[in-house]
């Protein structure tokens, strides 16, 4: 279910705004509009990223009954959260390989909705402080990729155990709570879904999708917090008996009748790169002195630093040079090899899939000069022979030449590129009546003829 799609179904499950647009309408065009206008400007706030909006959000989501399934809802970006052009990419000022804004899209998307039991005493207004990590886990395959994202919640202090368990204590300054969501994407990191979920920084309790069953409140997982020392739960089942997190029989209370959230989030960055103001370091003014990376214990040796609790996995790099290429005069027609000459022609079977895949291979140190590589026939390679290109497998001197471009900004188009031939000054790959040739530019049409996308592998 897309963003958008569960806007339209915020508003069509809140009777009391369907009502007042209602009545709006029954007076005129004037006040129809302006009907209109709230009902735009409350669809928006409904997932703005703003702690005002943001808090607007939390009553709504009270009087939304929880789903319980043992799936939850697939959500939707604005764009894939793996930049589609391999040459031009959106912001990833954290180097991880994802697009900055489309991590906090997703995040924003999916937080947990947070119930606390009825008689927690240890929250402090805005609590908790949430920070969350998208890490890469695997983006090397042309559809499916995988991300975890890790939630790291603040607060100021642990109250200990609760009613149930008052002479257990525990309670000190400062407290740490992690819940970690694996997410998946079949379509290039456009609709994602979550795969599990784990509760605790040992991973004390799991969801894991078919088996179980989450509540959930749209696309948010309903989380049930502890009193005092905020120990995350799925159910409030797991009250008043001996809890998941404790080693000597102490119980927790998770009633789930206290205050709810849905936090305000800030995106962390990642180990290797979380330059402020992008990313969260300083965590003040919640936690002045403290940091998302800060090696010192937040308040008391008991909670422990936070940058322990971010994920450091190793990430199954994009292979950048495995692509297809579309044409920008022809759009949705890829460049193929059809009986090993170049072509350009929709892709309607696994056949044609593979004949569009390419790599893109630096032709020289200095990068300047590529190689056009066939996935499907390694060791091929696109070349200009008598004008016309063709699929060879170079052996002399003279066509390892004829096989090398430049590739450089598009002759039309914002974020397209172009192949000029290495042995021709200013002839270029181009298309013509379905056909690849390299030809000088020349013509009306040559600019958009000679113009393609950089598309991830079909």
């Amino acid at each position: 279910m897309s963003v958008l799609h569960l806007r339209k179904q915020a508003l069509n499950d809140n009777p009391l705004i369907m009502k007042h647009l209602m009545e709006f309408s029954r007076f005129g065009l004037f006040r129809a509009l302006v009907a209109g206008l709230i009902f735009i400007i409350f669809s928006q706030s409904l997932y703005a990223g703003d702690t005002a909006v943001v808090n607007r959000s939390y009553n709504y989501l009270e009087s939304i009954p929880a789903e319980t399934k043992d799936t939850l809802a697939m959500v939707s970006l604005e764009r894939p959260l793996v930049p589609e052009n391999a040459l031009i990419l959106w912001p990833d000022r954290d180097g991880d390989g994802l697009d900055d804004e489309m991590e906090a899209g997703l995040a924003e998307t999916v937080r947990p909705f947070l119930v606390f039991d009825s008689n927690e005493k240890a929250l402090e207004k805005d609590e908790p402080t949430t920070l969350f990590q998208v890490r890469p886990v695997d983006l090397s395959g042309p559809d499916n990729i995988s991300v975890r994202i890790r939630w790291v919640l603040l607060f100021s202090n642990d109250g200990g155990y609760g009613p149930c368990s008052s002479l257990c204590g525990g309670s000190h300054k400062g407290d740490i709570k992690v819940i970690t969501f694996d997410m998946v994407s079949n379509d290039r990191g456009l609709t994602w879904e979550i795969k599990s979920i784990a509760l605790g920084e040992k991973e004390t309790l799991v969801w894991e999708k078919g088996f179980d069953k989450i509540s959930s409140k749209m696309s948010h997982p309903v989380i049930f917090m502890s009193s005092g020392r905020h120990n995350p739960y799925f159910s409030p089942a797991s009250s008043g008996i001996s809890s998941a997190y404790s080693t000597f029989g102490c119980c927790d209370n998770v009633d789930g009748k206290g205050r709810s959230i849905l936090p305000d989030t800030k995106n962390a960055g990642e180990p290797e790169a979380h330059p402020e103001p992008d990313f969260a370091d300083s965590l003040s003014p919640a936690f002045p002195g403290f940091s998302a990376w800060g090696r010192d214990n937040f308040f008391s040796i008991w909670s422990g630093n936070i940058s322990g609790r971010w994920l450091k996995n190793k990430i199954i790099p994009r292979d950048a040079s495995l692509c297809s290429i579309e044409s920008l005069s022809s759009p949705g027609n890829f460049i193929r090899h059809k009986r090993f000459k170049g072509e350009v022609a929709k892709i309607q079977s696994a056949r044609d899939r593979l004949d569009a895949r390419f790599r893109i291979i630096p032709a020289d140190v200095s990068k300047e000069t590529v190689l056009i590589e066939s996935v499907n026939y390694p060791g091929y390679f696109f070349a200009n022979r008598n004008g016309r290109i063709s699929l060879i497998k170079p052996s002399s001197e003279e066509e390892k030449k004829a096989a090398v471009f430049k590739m450089g900004k598009g002759l039309k188009g914002r974020v397209s590129v172009s192949f000029e031939s290495a042995g021709m000054k200013r002839a270029f790959m181009r298309v013509r009546d379905g056909h690849l040739y390299v030809e000088p530019r020349r013509g009306k049409s040559f600019c958009i003829d000679a113009s393609f996308m950089i598309r991830p592998q079909q």
